[in-house]
Formats: C-alpha cells, sequence, structure tokens
C-alpha cells in the first residue's frame, strides 16, 4: 500500500498474509519530509481495512515507535524476536526463478543457471 504526493511515493506499507488466519506488516516506511503528517496513519488504516476479517495482524517495532502502533490497537506481546542472518550486510542478493520441473513439480533455481531468468538480475 502506497501513498503519493505530487507524484512522488512517499510512504508505504506492505502485509504477508495467508488468507484469513494470520497477516504480518512490514516495512512501514515514510519519507522524513513527510512524517507526522497523518501519513503513516492513513496507510495502515487502509491496509487493516483491506486485510479484513484476518483474526492476527503482527508487525516488529521499535519501543519510540510503540505508542504509535497502540494508537492504531496493535498491543505488545511477550514473545521474543529472533533473526538468523545467512548472509553478511552489504552482499549481493541472490535472485531465484520458479519453474516447472519435467516432473511436473515446482523448483526454485538461482537464476544464474536459468537463461531465461537472467534478465531479471
Amino acid at each position: 500500500m502506497g501513498a503519493w504526493h505530487a507524484g512522488k511515493l512517499v510512504g508505504f506499507a506492505r502485509a504477508v498474509i495467508d488468507t484469513n488466519l494470520r497477516a504480518y506488516l512490514e516495512d512501514v516506511v515514510v519519507d522524513r519530509a513527510h512524517r507526522r503528517r497523518g501519513v503513516a496513519t492513513a496507510i495502515l488504516e487502509r491496509l487493516l481495512s483491506e486485510l479484513g476479517t484476518t483474526h492476527l495482524v503482527s508487525l516488529f517495532s521499535s519501543a519510540e515507535l510503540a505508542p504509535f502502533y497502540r494508537r492504531l490497537g496493535f498491543r505488545p506481546t511477550r514473545q521474543v524476536v529472533m533473526h538468523l542472518h545467512t548472509r553478511e550486510p552489504g552482499s549481493t542478493a541472490r535472485v531465484y526463478c520458479l519453474g516447472r520441473a519435467a516432473n511436473g513439480f515446482f523448483m526454485i533455481t538461482p537464476a544464474k543457471f536459468i537463461p531465461s531468468c537472467r534478465s531479471s538480475e
């Protein structure tokens, strides 16, 4: 979900969802020049309305932004957040291609091995 001003993207947020059970909000971002003007609130209110009857909506937040999310109805939990870094920061991301194998199953293959996918690198 995005917000534009004068033809420029000034904020966005995205959700990962599995039908009606759970959704995870990520990357709630607003350009510095447009913060504290209701942009994030408008984006999230619209995104939450699009999620409709989803049972549980989660997000990670820094401590300083927690009051903002509380105003939208989010509450802290006792869960521990854990991360696994599989690459060094700044390393080149790998690009993968989803294709159907000869046996009919889908497979995910590094794009460098599939000529038709290399153009997306």
